[in-house]
């Protein structure tokens, strides 16, 4: 399946495709993907609403796709902005420095 590249295509996609069409084609898009890196697929995932999407997407396409959580102990302070995590966080062993 193509990637949509360019802004025409892209706003194609968001435009003109209805909800299930949209599905379909991230099931296929993920299937790709995992046909072409099998186990070495990883989903990064941030456990927003957006990446838990994908995920579920992903492992209706192979439960043995794994998932990367990316971010975790840090919290954004404005914009772009890490703040390192609380030191009871990191007392408690909750997080990484």
């Amino acid at each position: 399946m193509n990637v949509a590249t360019t802004p025409e295509e892209i706003r194609h996609l968001v435009n003109e495709l209805n909800f299930a069409q949209k599905v379909e084609r991230s099931l296929d898009l993920i299937r790709d993907a995992y046909h072409e890196h099998g186990d070495g697929l990883v989903v990064a995932n941030s456990l927003g609403k957006g990446s838990v999407a994908v995920w579920d997407l992903a492992k209706r396409i192979s439960p043995e796709i794994r998932a990367f959580i990316g971010g975790a102990g840090r919290r954004r302070a404005g914009r772009g902005r890490l703040v390192r995590p609380d030191e009871s966080s990191l007392r408690r062993g909750l997080v990484r420095p």
